[in-house]
């Protein structure tokens, strides 16, 4: 018998076929088809509704980048929409009716793979998905296929199930066939020259029942297996001291793994090692008080790498809730090779659903141990989002990118949430498995890689970390799930069944459970210790809390002292691995409940976005919220930004909505480039730790809501947005990026910013800031008006102070005198002349190509020519090449040279960047290899 293509509708754990069914079962793309929905299955949040349903329904083509995404997809969200509108054919059950080719209208050429579908009452507020939250789909026959059949139901896979359960089978063939149901090599069921067989029967013992299904078509055919398992009473016996939850390496060779499932009984460790059958010898062990489930087993054979799965006594298979990384059938395909190099494969057609997968030859040798953190109100974190941020989304690249943020001056980079999420296209919020490391952007160990090399060069590396709530595919969440009501059960340990605050996305954890408490405390020492990262931004902060304000945003807010308690006790947590690692808050609630977080050690995130957006569009505006003293706080804690990953960026602002005065308008590029620099300087010099977003050094002027087809739309927030590298070649942005870059360096080198005395006026549109200590006195001036302004200004002292972004000086004065300035003009005076390390990048008042370098060819292939005249060309040249990350890519130094040749004949087709500078001035150069 020769083994053909096997059509399973495996939708999701715990859902088979009988959620929706298909007539005709096997459809072609010009076919009539009705679509059966039944709402007591699946999540069930339909069921006995009494309500009109509608289909939301699309496909998933082989133009489709993932299971997400969706194409030609037909319903109007919360409108009585005819087209989707489903029979109610009895109760619980509804129809839809349509041809494939009009109803989605699938180009040519085009392979439809799945029909995809969610169904909803009539707003959208009720939506029917899989038991765990997910969409539904329908896997489209193989018009070039023999035989095929589905399995209409159970889903065909082995699993555990419980004592008197109850196995309904039903199979359907595309042509006739004899089909035999056997169980332990013993026909039950059997049809001959049919198209379907069904079979009931009741599983009254504890044994390991084994099915085998045949199917015989004349020279077609096909024979495949499943096996359920009824598990015995588990043997009751103490975990062993010293093991965590999840997987741990007990001895040098036996592994061990303990979950938390509190009341559950009957549980089997499967997995390679099994054969991906539930065996007698991997039942799980439960401990005295009933609170885990633990079983040891032998690693010798395992060859350093495997998977495994937790399935339970009712038919659930889970991957283990504190997984260091998952596999996942949907969406690791989607995963590049060179993102993720020889990824682990999936095992397919031996379960379903998330697999954890361990690495016992992960062993990474770290180089940079004696990194020192910096100090936290000394902090610029660069937050960034992978995958916006570099076209190949991954570690390895990110490491070439660290020159070009060492330059800009950050000691800090923020990564938006790295552990394993929901699909791969996505902010990282909707977060599934909080131990594992997402794949989408490459492997544990080359994250590693990339926190060792940061820290090599002097930045520190923050995680972003997601603990308000965990997503439908979180295995706590389907552990105990009330599938009538769509929600966690009253009964789990870790989820409320209704989230407790406004806002809250996903199934919201319970943070005054200790079960929430060892799960997120183990998973913060997991990421400090395997990983070496340096402190986490929690979002959503402030829903950690059961003070049940669901819908009342203000009384949220409220101070409150349990929330207060459990964060100071994960604070604690995080000290008693790391002291000196960073603790921040998405937290925004009373500012006396954030006074005392800050005077515990805790930093807080400071929204100052609207002051900077208004004053820089040429409005009313203030910015003294950004300074932690002015909150009354006692510790540097507040984290500062002008832009972030949830809001708008300034640019934006100033083309879309800029102010205007005569010849002088916001909206015009380098205008608005100009003033972002002057909000740059009113921002970097406030004390305290800052924070920018990816690009914003750049002047990134897309809004955080573009979508793929470059309108703009609410709905887009989330998705992908435009890399745009390019900009660092374009002289304003350069300007800008050469602004930022001094302004930070001079943040980071001085400590003025930390004990220096502050005064400061920041309203009106005329804004002035001075800063005082021994070592460096400072004046920032700046008029954010549209119009020329004066203001009445002083400085500390009377000696001479030069502006740190231009070339200008003035005397000071100690009595007040009136400067007056026009629009958008700024300056930042020092005491001192303090080189600025980037002033070389950028044209007019910082130095461009003041050298007046020559290079040619320019393309060039494998060799270059620079000339400089003979009166720039005295002393020492450095000549540098970067590629549009900034990676330095060569490096050489020659002496009174004005004429240079420079082999290219590594560097491959593209853009690159030229750096000719001597002690005087340099020359930056666009260089286009073409070979």
């Amino acid at each position: 018998m020769r083994l053909i293509f096997t059509f399973l509708l495996l939708i999701t754990l715990n859902i088979t076929h009988a959620q929706i069914s298909v007539d005709p079962a096997f459809p072609t793309p010009t076919s009539n088809i009705t679509v059966y929905f039944d709402a007591t299955q699946g999540n069930a949040a339909l069921a006995n509704c009494n309500c009109i349903l509608y289909a939301h329904a699309g496909v998933i083509t082989d133009k489709s980048t993932g299971p997400s995404d969706w194409k030609y997809v037909q319903g109007n969200w919360g409108t009585d929409d005819p087209k989707v509108k489903m029979t109610k054919v009895s109760d619980n059950l509804y129809s839809l009716t349509y041809n494939i080719q009009t109803f989605y209208n699938v180009p040519g050429g085009e392979v439809i793979k799945q029909l995809s579908f969610v169904f909803r009452n009539q707003s959208g507020t009720v939506v029917g998905r899989t038991a765990t939250g997910g969409d539904i789909y329908y896997n489209f026959p193989d018009p070039n296929a023999g035989l095929q059949y589905i399995i209409e139901k159970p889903s065909l896979e082995s699993r555990v199930v419980s004592l008197g359960s109850t196995l309904d089978f039903k199979t359907i063939t595309s042509k006739p066939a004899q089909i035999t149901l056997k169980l332990n090599d013993m026909i039950i069921a059997e049809a001959m020259d049919a198209t379907e067989l069904s079979h009931q029967m009741t599983l009254n013992t504890i044994q390991a029942y084994n099915y085998k299904l045949f199917i015989l078509a004349g020279t077609d055919g096909v024979d495949t297996s499943f096996t359920w398992t009824v598990g015995a009473p588990p043997e009751v016996n103490a975990v062993p001291d010293g093991m965590k939850l999840g997987f741990n390496y007990y001895d040098v060779h036996e592994g061990l793994v303990v979950l938390e499932a509190p009341g559950k009984s009957v549980a089997f460790l499967v997995g390679d090692f099994t054969n991906w059958t539930a065996q007698p010898t991997f039942q799980m062990k439960q401990s005295p008080d009933g609170q885990y489930l633990w079983t040891k087993f032998d690693t010798t054979g395992m060859k350093g790498n495997f998977n495994y799965q937790i399935w339970m006594g009712d038919g659930l298979k889970i991957p283990d809730p504190l997984s260091f990384e998952i596999l996942d059938p949907n969406n690791d395909k989607f995963i590049e090779e060179a993102t993720y190099p020889e990824l682990p494969a999936y095992p397919y057609g031996k379960t379903s659903g998330l697999v954890s997968h361990v690495n016992m030859y992960d062993n990474y040798q770290w180089q940079n141990n004696s990194f020192v953190r910096p100090e936290k109100g000394a902090l610029v974190i660069y937050e960034l989002l992978m995958r916006d941020f570099l076209q190949s989304h991954d570690y390895n690249d990110l490491v070439d990118t660290l020159t070009y943020l060492k330059r800009l001056g950050v000691n800090a980079i923020e990564l938006m949430p790295p552990s394993e999420f929901e699909g791969n296209i996505s902010w990282g919020y909707n977060v599934s498995l909080h131990n594992a490391v997402d794949k989408y952007y490459g492997s544990p160990e080359k994250l590693k890689y990339f926190i060792d090399q940061a820290h090599g060069m002097g930045m520190a590396v923050i995680s972003d970390v997601v603990f308000n709530h965990a997503f439908g595919q979180n295995p706590m969440v389907q552990l105990y799930w009330d599938a009538v009501n769509n929600k966690p059960a009253p009964n789990n340990p870790w989820f409320n069944p209704d989230a407790r605050h406004p806002y809250n996305v996903g199934y919201d954890f319970n943070h005054e459970s200790p079960s929430t408490k060892r799960y997120v405390k183990q998973i913060l020492s997991h990421w400090l210790t395997e990983y070496h990262i340096d402190g986490f931004r929690f979002d959503l902060s402030k829903g950690f809390t059961q003070t049940n304000n669901p819908n009342d945003v203000g009384k949220w807010g409220q101070y409150d002292a349990s929330r207060i308690a459990i964060i100071k006790g994960y604070a604690d947590q995080i000290k008693s691995v790391s002291p000196d690692a960073y603790v921040i808050l998405e937290h925004f609630a009373d500012n006396a409940e954030e006074k005392e977080l800050s005077d515990y050690g805790c930093m807080l995130w400071g929204n100052i976005t609207h002051g900077y957006q208004e004053a820089v569009m040429g409005f009313s505006s203030n910015f003294s919220g950004g300074y932690f003293k002015n909150r009354g706080w006692n510790q540097p804690g507040l984290v500062s930004y002008m832009e972030s990953h949830d809001e708008e960026r300034l640019m934006y602002k100033a083309k879309s909505g800029g102010s205007a005065a005569g010849n002088y308008n916001v909206k015009d590029l380098a205008t608005g480039l100009d003033r972002v620099g002057m909000a740059s300087a009113f921002f970097y010099t406030i004390p305290g730790p800052k924070m920018l977003w990816q690009f914003g050094e750049l002047g990134y002027d897309y809004s955080i809501n573009t979508c793929p087809n470059g309108t703009i739309s609410d709905n887009c927030r989330t998705d992908p947005k435009p890399i745009k590298w390019d900009y660092y070649y374009q002289q304003k942005r350069l300007e800008l990026y050469a602004i930022t870059s001094g302004l930070i360096h001079l943040k980071t080198q001085f400590d003025v910013f930390n004990d220096g005395t502050i005064t400061y006026d920041l309203g009106g549109g005329m804004k002035s800031i001075n800063l005082d200590n021994d070592e460096l006195k400072m004046v920032v001036i700046g008029n954010f008006g549209v119009v020329e302004n004066s203001k009445a200004i002083t400085f500390p002292t009377s000696e001479w102070y030069y502006n740190y972004l231009g070339t200008d000086s003035i005397q000071g004065f100690t009595a007040p005198k009136m400067l007056t300035y026009k629009p958008g003009v700024y300056k930042v005076y020092l005491n001192k002349k303090v080189v600025n390390p980037s002033i070389s990048l950028s044209s007019d008042n910082l130095s461009y190509n003041k050298l007046n370098v020559k290079v040619y060819p320019n393309p060039a292939s494998d060799l270059i020519y620079i000339t400089i005249p003979e009166e720039n060309s005295n002393g020492k040249t450095e000549l540098s090449i970067y590629d549009l990350k900034g990676k330095l890519l060569q490096k050489r130094q020659v002496e009174n040279a004005s004429f240079i040749e420079m082999s290219t004949f590594d560097l491959n087709n593209g853009m690159y960047i030229l750096r000719v500078s001597n002690k005087n001035n340099a020359g930056l150069l666009k260089l286009l290899i073409q070979k």
